[in-house]
């Protein structure tokens, strides 16, 4: 049987590497799970040129598009393509985001929905100065809310990644087929997994890490702009930056001098490894946020995490209990901060509590047990 994923980038558009990024890292995690329970898994993604690779168990297929073309356009390309791959009638077919979701009768498609994207402010959406005025903006988004729910009711069968995303397009469905969704929240490895320990200071320095995409709604100049503040009072901390992307030059440019901050990269693999050298991981996004890997890694290494209340991450995070959830302001952000730096019994305290949660609810066992689920439900239904 074939488990036909659509995508728009597994591997680069050459076919050279494989990406990497959060939603990458679910589609190979369903394509090895998919493996396990006898399915092929195929990928078809867009390409400058045609190309037919396999990567472990998952065979990838380069179906040439227009890169920059919209995405909706992008999956009418991909959508017939991924048709010549089904070959029986318990193959299931799914649309790796909502993102490129095309309106099928298929019974035995999935959309996977990653978390609420248009709550990102406009300066995000849209270069266009007029959209930022009243009413372009208000209406702007009420565009983008309504292409989201097309989008998500053009298939019949439904996985989010949180119930923030449920919760509100429960209350615009006309469907009465609520039944077809399922909530899988995302997931992480976990230290027991592993075989890791949290290693911890001995000269009273607390760390802090910042592990994601620098990118400015992903918060990297939140974390600049109250990091800065922190370092400027010579509290006792060492900062890790880890990742890359654009904002990484700003970053460099203005904490590259100082021996209290360092900068390196990883392997998704290793996202809950680096995270058990440190104390206190800030997740502090603007916008675009499902149940965030970044959030589950965290907490599953047993920091204390400070996370802003967006979209999935409340899904996660209890509020004083496993973590302390903020509004996105680099004020509220330094204010969380030093409250942690200056509680070290707060700070363990929220920290084994996240470990807690993240084993008993974010585990990939868990993950791959509701997937199972869900495509063995998917491929015994009739059409």
């Amino acid at each position: 049987m074939q488990l036909v994923i659509i995508f728009m980038r597994y591997l680069d558009p050459h076919g050279q590497r494989q990406t990497v990024g959060g939603v990458e890292t679910y589609i190979e995690q369903l394509g090895l799970l998919a493996a396990e329970l006898g399915w092929q898994p195929v990928v078809v993604q867009c390409a400058t040129r045609p190309f037919d690779l396999s990567v472990g168990p998952v065979r990838v297929i380069g179906v040439p598009c227009r890169l920059e073309q919209s995405t909706t356009a992008i999956g009418r390309t991909l959508y017939p393509a991924a048709l010549k791959y089904l070959l029986r009638r318990e193959d299931i077919l799914i649309f790796g985001t909502d993102l490129l979701v095309v309106p099928t009768g298929n019974p035995r498609a999935i959309v996977i929905q990653h978390g609420i994207s248009f709550d990102l402010p406009i300066r995000y959406i849209s270069p266009r100065r007029w959209l930022r005025r009243w009413p372009f903006a208000r209406l702007y988004r009420v565009f983008n809310a309504y292409r989201a729910v097309r989008a998500f009711e053009n298939c019949r069968n439904h996985v989010c990644v949180d119930y923030n995303f449920y919760n509100w397009y429960r209350t615009l469905a006309t469907s009465d087929e609520l039944h077809r969704v399922w909530i899988i929240p995302n997931f992480t490895a976990t230290l027991s997994q592993m075989g890791l320990r949290r290693g911890e200071a001995t000269d009273g320095t607390v760390r802090l890490i910042f592990a994601r995409r620098f990118v400015d709604y992903r918060g990297s100049r939140l974390m600049a702009e109250a990091l800065g503040q922190i370092l400027s009072k010579q509290l006792p901390v060492e900062m890790t930056f880890a990742g890359e992307g654009p904002d990484e030059p700003y970053l460099r440019n203005r904490f590259g001098n100082d021996p209290r901050v360092r900068f390196i990269r990883y392997r998704p693999s290793e996202a809950v490894q680096i995270h058990c050298s440190a104390d206190i991981a800030i997740v502090p996004s603007i916008a675009s946020e499902g149940t965030t890997f970044s959030v589950a890694e965290a907490m599953a290494a047993g920091c204390a995490v400070v996370a802003t209340h967006v979209g999935g991450i409340t899904n996660m995070i209890i509020d004083g209990y496993n973590g302390l959830l903020i509004p996105p302001s680099a004020a509220a952000l330094q204010a969380a901060l030093e409250r942690l730096i200056n509680d070290g019994d707060l700070r363990r305290r929220l920290g084994q509590r996240a470990q807690q949660v993240a084993e008993a609810s974010f585990g990939l066992e868990r993950w791959r047990r509701q997937w199972t689920e869900v495509l063995t439900t998917v491929a015994g239904q009739p059409g």
